[in-house]
């Protein structure tokens, strides 16, 4: 298993945070979206995408990545940080990969710390999160997605 986790982290690191928990488990190549034209896609599988969430939706970045990348037939996951921490924003990232012949493993979420709007005002939402607890959760959820690879392609 040579996974890769390609990540958009803009304002205050919360996502990035989950990444470096989920690639704690996975041991695989974590990158920057903004860095990763340098990396070759077809060489890793899986591969998880993850962002904030801006106006219920992942980072446009993000968004554009999984329209344009081969990955037919590669197993990916998704994950995302944000005022509320649910999975509903991931709806439409997850189509975007099952209509590029991607297989989704599943996602995750959690809150993060939100100074948008007039929470920046009031000093911000969800201000302790991603927590301890957050980041184990993500390391369950890797370790989940590490036994999915592991029932569809062997012993790896």
């Amino acid at each position: 298993m040579n996974s890769l986790i390609i990540y958009e982290s803009f304002h205050h690191g919360n996502t990035r945070k989950v990444a470096e928990a989920i690639n704690e488990e996975l041991k695989g190549t974590l990158i920057s979206v903004l860095d990763v034209q340098t990396v070759d896609l077809r060489q890793f599988d899986p591969i998880g995408f993850g962002s904030g969430v801006y106006y219920d939706d992942l980072h446009n970045t993000i968004l554009a990545m999984g329209e344009r990348e081969p990955l037919e037939g590669k197993h990916v996951f998704v994950f995302s940080t944000s005022k509320k921490g649910q999975t509903g924003p991931h709806a439409n990232i997850k189509t975007i990969l099952e209509h590029r012949g991607a297989l989704v493993l599943g996602d995750f979420a959690c809150r993060g710390y939100d100074t948008a709007g007039i929470w920046k005002l009031l000093g911000g939402r969800s201000k302790d999160h991603p927590d301890q607890e957050d980041l184990a959760q993500a390391r369950a959820f890797a370790r989940n997605v590490r036994k999915q690879m592991e029932t569809d392609n062997g012993s790896l």
